[in-house]
């Protein structure tokens, strides 16, 4: 399948995640559900999701300074102000019920970091299963605020649609998880050319089953569980509220100079005289906790800050890695990774051993290679390193610099001091 059809189709089950906040935003702020309602919803969730994605775009392709960059990523972020701000005078204007902003709103501003974090990502980032999560506890509290609001057809037709809704999210995440699968299998590399594993296609076809009897399942005992689960989280708010009564303060009626049963006077405090004291040592102790670890608390607060000023660390997705070996050795591959690409450059610069620097010398080209449209795989040979940097920096040299390295690397092969100095001019030249 097309790689655009399939970034669309995980941006269409990130929308469906939001459903139970359109059905909800209708049932409580209208009392009856309009079909068009959810057009109007998924419109503006659209415009939140477009705006973020624009700011993400806008912070990864300027060239803000070094000073400067961590303000720009705040304001980005803190951009979702302004859509926010249009929704609330549009929903002023309009005089929309103050339900919208509860429900309606919460899922725009999903929207937004929704989007801020899409940009460069593929269909298999898109849509994972925390989405699934956001469904699920979205709808679990959408059925328990319907349910408490004791009008059984808003409960029930709601019930019908969160289940309409998530069967049809089980049927496009199991084809991206067909197609995630077939693409990671597929990066083992035979000649040059992808060779589909034996087994994959009935893997594949037992995946899809498997999540076929599950929505089928699904349709079969979703209301008898939502209910049960309904039920359960009933229990425990009865429970919870029981327990404050029974040891909360009692109120009482007395006949006063003021009037007569008048409500809101405390009985004597006798039997919650030892409650009292209880609360009270709770304070003082929680207080003495705060002072005496002030400086935890107020580091973890900058921590919990601290990500709104720090631009979003993007890791490249990693490959299928099968039984071919990296043609770095494994110890090489983990130093480079822990050093930075200056670093690596000062250390080939002051490398006195020829075999060493030459080798050197080829991580930094990998590294280069990298960063480029023609990035390798952990199982790519150097004959296929030597294409994919002929095609990415256009130089023929790259073929003769990759052929020594098999000499150096493989033969035992000391590079001469005229090799060396083209694969130096061939590392500075090349971007």
């Amino acid at each position: 399948m097309k790689k655009s059809l399939l970034n669309k189709m995980a941006l269409f089950c990130r929308m469906l995640a939001l459903y139970p906040f359109a059905a909800l935003t209708d049932a409580a702020g209208f009392g009856k559900y309009i079909w068009w309602h959810y057009l109007v919803f998924f419109a503006m969730t659209a415009v939140f999701y477009t705006v973020g994605y624009l700011a993400e775009k806008i912070i990864v392709s300027a060239h803000f300074p070094k000073a400067v960059r961590p303000i720009a990523v705040f304001i980005s972020r803190a951009a979702v102000l302004l859509p926010t701000a249009a929704f609330i005078i549009l929903a002023s204007v309009l005089d929309l019920s103050a339900m919208v902003y509860m429900y309606a709103l919460p899922a725009g501003i999903i929207a937004y970091f929704s989007g801020y974090r899409a940009y460069g990502q593929e269909y298999s980032d898109l849509f994972s299963v925390g989405w699934f999560g956001l469904f699920f506890t979205a709808s679990v509290v959408t059925c328990l605020i319907l349910n408490f609001s004791r009008v059984p057809e808003l409960y029930s037709a709601a019930v019908v649609q969160l289940c309409l809704v998530f069967g049809l999210m089980i049927v496009f995440a199991s084809l991206l998880a067909n197609q995630t699968n077939i693409d990671q299998r597929t990066r083992q590399r035979s000649a040059g050319k992808s060779v589909l594993p034996n087994g994959l296609r009935s893997y594949n076809a037992m995946l899809i089953a498997g999540i076929s009897v599950a929505t089928v399942a699904l349709f079969l005992l979703a209301k008898p569980l939502a209910t049960l689960i309904v039920k359960g989280i009933g229990a425990f708010l009865g429970l919870m509220l029981s327990l404050i009564r029974d040891h909360g303060l009692e109120m009482d009626y007395y006949d006063g100079p003021g009037g007569e049963n008048q409500v809101g006077q405390l009985a004597e405090p006798s039997d919650n005289a030892a409650f009292a004291i209880l609360w009270a040592l709770v304070v003082i102790l929680g207080l003495i906790a705060v002072i005496r670890f002030r400086r935890q608390i107020i580091n973890f607060f900058k921590e919990l800050f601290a990500p709104l000023f720090r631009e979003s660390r993007r890791d490249p997705p990693q490959p299928f890695a099968d039984e071919i070996t990296d043609t770095l050795s494994k110890s090489d591959s983990a130093r480079s990774r822990r050093r930075s690409e200056q670093q690596l450059l000062r250390q080939f610069r002051r490398e006195t051993d020829p075999r060493t620097k030459f080798r050197l010398g080829y991580k930094l080209f990998m590294v280069k290679l990298e960063r480029s449209a023609f990035a390798p795989l952990p199982s790519d040979t150097t004959s296929i390193h030597a294409q994919k940097g002929q095609s990415a920096f256009r130089r023929e040299d790259i073929r003769e610099m990759v052929g020594v390295y098999n000499k150096v690397r493989y033969g035992e092969a000391i590079p001469s001091p005229e090799q060396l100095e083209k694969q130096q001019e061939l590392i500075e030249e090349i971007r």
